[in-house]
This record gives C-alpha cells, structure tokens and sequence, in this order.
C-alpha cells in the first residue's frame, strides 16, 4: 500500500490547521478531558499510530481529507452534537469511521449511531481492550474504503479515454449483444465492431467479457450518478456492520494487517506494525 502522504489536522482551541507529515495511521479523539486518553495513546503510538485529543469537532474533514488511515472518536454528551457530525460527514461523502463514547448514551441514540455506520457505541468509562478492538476496526475499514476508492477512480480514469463509438460498443457487448447484431444497430461492418471491442477490451484492462460487463455496470451506475463511485466503495464495505467479518472477501485480508487484539494472559493489546504493511 502507499505511504500515506498527510497525516489528519490537529484542530486546537485557536481553531487553525495545522497538517502533520506522516507516515502512520491516527486517531482523533474529540473530548474535554485529555489526560483520559494518556494510556491508550501511549499503547497506539507504541505501535505507530498517532492518537490527537481536542474539544473541538474536526469541521475541516467535511471540505474532503487526505487518504492517511484515519479513524474518529467522538464524545456524545449534551452541547455536542457527535451524532449531527456523523450525519453531516455521510451527507458530504466524506467516509471517516468514528466510534462513540458517551456517559449519556441510550438505546435510540446507539441505533441511530450504528444505522449511520458508527464503528462502535461505547458506554463510558470504556476499557482499553474494547477501543483498541474498534480502533482496529475502523483503521481496517478505512484501509479497505481507501482502496475501493482508487479502484473505481481508476475504472472511471480508463473509461474516459474510450471514445464515443468504443462506449457504445461497450455497453451492447456487456449486454450480450453479437458482434453481428452491433454491427447492424451501428450501421458498420463487422470487422469494424471487432476492432472498437478489441480497443475497449485493452483500455479497460478487462480480461474477458464478464469482467467487462461488471465494468459496463458499475461504470453505468456512476455515470447516472456523478458521487456513486463514493457511495458505491462507502456500502461495498458493509460499513454499517461493527465487524471484520463483514468486510468483503477481498478484503478480508485487511483483518490480519490492522485488526487489534487482546494478547492472551496480560490482557494487554497486541497492536502489531503491519497497520500500513503491503
């Protein structure tokens, strides 16, 4: 996987940017009470992840962020509204996993979280082990959201050096249609026809013709829909689910690299440094 190239913004009380270079992944923790962080971010950073404490909401991540790993922990309590900020980030397709920690959590406000796509909804005071797990989570989603992104910018990058005539090609071969009856919608010889799909079959790097009619599909659904390609990575994800095992299947390697797990005997976590292996 790539290096990430920007780490998030530190946001402070003076409420300026400041963006950090590096290579880790990092938490953001929006909270009033920073000394309740000191243990675990000790335990994160052991093991290169990068953990920010700040009483104000990261409002800038709503204008876009960078594609440095990245995962939210937010405080629900009266006067901060963490769930509104869940729901602005999802209105603006920006896809950042947040976990909730609250003392004044209840049942309505746990399944509005979890419908949202929360991570996890966490009673308070929470133990380490059970936020090192969700922290985990989270970092895997956004791995695996990261490349689900680059995967279809790049399909959409292809796609637009088709010319007019290959899109057309394209879309009636991933239809099923014969080369014989392109010709004649067409208006063009046969021979013609199968040069424009030999094109189309090399611009799109599409290695038969199934693959090709999954391209056609999804491209179809982002073309009709200018931010599918961000809705589309946000649910191939499974994002509402609170667990790995619900990622798709490939991106079920993304749990062995980021997961976090309680060692056996001390109950101390084992974070392991593949977070960002490749």
């Amino acid at each position: 996987m790539e290096s990430a190239r920007m780490h998030v913004m530190n946001v402070g009380h003076s409420g300026k940017i400041a963006p950090v270079q590096t290579d880790n992944p990092s938490v953001v923790v929006v909270d009033d009470h920073a000394d309740d962080w000191t243990c675990l971010g000790a335990m994160l950073e052991a093991s290169g992840v990068s953990i920010n404490v700040t009483s104000e909401m990261p409002e800038h991540l709503l204008l876009g962020r960078s594609e440095a790993l990245l995962c939210l922990i937010l405080d629900a309590k009266p006067g901060r509204d963490g769930l509104d900020f869940q729901r602005r980030l999802k209105a603006a397709k920006v896809f950042v996993p947040i976990i909730f920690v609250t003392e004044f959590g209840n049942v309505p406000m746990s399944v509005t979280a979890m419908k949202n796509g929360a991570i996890d909804f966490l009673d308070r005071p929470c133990r380490d082990e059970e936020l090192l797990e969700s922290i985990g989570i989270g970092l895997a989603r956004d791995h695996a959201w990261n490349e689900e992104s680059r995967r279809l910018s790049s399909l959409m990058d292809r796609y637009d050096t088709l010319t007019r005539r290959e899109r057309q090609v394209m879309e009636m071969v991933a239809a099923g249609r014969l080369n014989k009856q392109i010709a004649g919608d067409l208006g063009v010889s046969e021979i013609t026809v199968k040069v424009h799909r030999g094109q189309v079959m090399r611009k799109m790097e599409a290695r038969s013709l199934p693959e090709l009619a999954r391209m056609a599909d999804k491209v179809a659904q982002i073309v009709q829909h200018p931010s599918m390609h961000i809705v589309t990575a946000f649910d191939a994800l499974s994002y509402r689910a609170s667990t790995t095992s619900e990622l798709s299947p490939e991106h079920a390697q993304f749990e062995t690299w980021s997961i976090v797990r309680p060692s056996h005997g001390r109950g101390r976590p084992d974070l392991g440094k593949r977070l960002l292996a490749s």
